[in-house]
């Protein structure tokens, strides 16, 4: 099982890809592991600000994308 003495990196400090990495490992870890309960809610809250940043970014990145669109599209 993962060392549970390290702290993670803020999630703000994170890139999208990191995140990513991060989320897919934790469900990798719940799906094959027996984990205890407090690790299972740490996993948990740390799995959803993960989300939520990967949503963001998502977010951020389909503005910009939607926004350089539509400057291509104005005469």
């Amino acid at each position: 099982m993962a060392d549970t003495n390290t702290s993670p990196k803020p999630v703000d400090e994170l890139t999208y890809e990191e995140a990513l990495n991060e989320l897919e490992a934790i469900i990798k870890g719940l799906e094959t592991a027996a984990t205890s309960v407090d690790v299972l809610s740490t996993q948990v809250t740390r799995g959803t600000q993960l989300v939520e940043f990967c949503k963001s970014k998502l977010a951020a990145v389909s503005t910009e994308v939607d926004k350089t669109v539509a400057d291509l599209q104005d005469p």
